[in-house]
């Protein structure tokens, strides 16, 4: 009894989180959450068919089994196009990413004729003609090729967020708000359920079993926790967002094309780093990519090619490196040692210590406290 309370509070805080993102209240990242909440809609009647089973709630409403079971066809294709939609800036539904649900329709198809009662008729006689054991076979494969359909999906999603994750640094000088980490631990927390769903056939693990029901729950309170404190992945205009899209579909293996003269580009190097040191606009923690270049009065995409060719570096790597010359400057000034190291972080520019931390590191091969305590003459010249 205590599986079944769990599972129908589940059930229902997934159908009731579906609707918060369709909703989207915060009115950021639009497309991605409709996609979201289609799926926590998907994966809401997959968690009620399980109590509808076990309460052999069935009996009575036998028609419900396959409309709740025809959502799993449509469920893994919902997950990548919102994480798809998540990660790719001004992306649009074409006609072939209909293809990506064809098993939803054509169970869906089948529904229909079980709600009608045309599966008993002449054209569906020859199915229930057959021997037992093929019949079995066949719901044994759709019920294997819903978990593969789920393992692609989630490779799929995965792949896509990793590039999205490498991507950002393009354009955004801090990554904490924009890479989507929440959404990385919501697939690998997809993973789990993933594993708790099959061990409950499998048997692998039978310690598992009876806490199952938990493991759900946790990751529902999980999504929807994040699922309420997004923040808008690309909150630029469409202009921007489309020339951000131009960057990302650059093959950094392809010779890059000349946007400009040599004269010009030295011209506009010059123009960028009279901005990084005397207005130190690095001190901005969410300065990214469109905001510099609009102070420029240049374009995005223009702006990512000086900064690309001009110093070897992308823009996260660039504004970066002007952050950590700062903090040694902090670090090592009479005036600010009543700051924290987080305080010195903060006047830098970072938005975190542990984006702190790691970045000071990796340019010094010194934590901020190792490089407060090391004795050397400081440089604060920033090439």
């Amino acid at each position: 009894m205590q599986q079944v309370i769990v599972y129908a509070f589940t059930a229902g805080l997934l159908f009731f989180l579906s609707l918060i993102a369709v909703a989207s209240p915060r009115k950021v990242n639009n497309k991605a959450n409709l996609w979201l909440g289609f799926f926590l809609f998907a994966f809401a009647c997959t968690i009620l068919d399980r109590i509808l089973f076990d309460i052999h709630g069935y009996d009575d409403y036998p028609q419900l089994m396959g409309v709740l079971e025809v959502t799993r066809f449509a469920m893994s294709p919902a997950l990548y196009f919102s994480v798809l939609f998540f990660t790719i800036p001004d992306r649009k539904f074409k006609a072939i990413d209909y293809l990506h649900f064809v098993p939803f329709f054509l169970f869906l198809l089948y529904v229909f004729t079980l709600l009608l009662n045309i599966n008993e008729g002449p054209l569906f006689k020859w199915y229930f003609d057959l021997p037992e054991v093929i019949r079995r076979g066949v719901a044994i494969t759709v019920f294997s090729s819903l978990k593969v359909q789920m393992i692609a999906y989630w490779i799929l999603s995965y792949v896509l967020l990793v590039r999205h994750q490498r991507n950002i640094r393009l354009f955004a000088s801090t990554l904490e708000p924009v890479a989507l980490k929440w959404l990385q631990y919501f697939l690998l927390g997809l993973v789990v359920a993933l594993f708790l769903s099959l061990n409950e056939v499998l048997v692998v693990v039978p310690v598992i079993i009876p806490v199952t029901h938990f493991g759900y729950l946790t990751l529902t309170f999980y999504i929807g926790y994040y699922l309420i404190l997004q923040q808008e992945i690309y909150p630029y205009p469409q202009m921007d967002v489309v020339e951000l899209r131009d960057i990302f579909e650059t093959d950094p293996q392809t010779p890059k094309a000349k946007r400009m003269t040599s004269e010009e580009l030295t011209s506009s190097r010059q123009k960028l780093l009279h901005a990084m040191e005397t207005k130190k606009v690095y001190l901005n923690p969410d300065l990214g990519l469109p905001q510099l270049a609009e102070q420029l009065n240049m374009s995005t995409h223009d702006l990512s090619f000086v900064i690309n060719e001009g110093f070897q570096e992308n823009f996260f790597q660039f504004i970066n490196r002007y952050r950590v010359e700062e903090a040694k400057i902090l670090l090592r000034s009479v005036k600010h040692k009543h700051l924290s190291i987080l305080g010195i972080a903060f006047e830098s520019g970072f938005r975190s210590k542990t984006t702190f931390n790691t970045t000071f590191k990796k340019a010094t091969g010194l934590s901020p406290s190792q490089f407060m305590e090391a004795d050397f003459p400081l440089d604060t010249k920033v090439a």
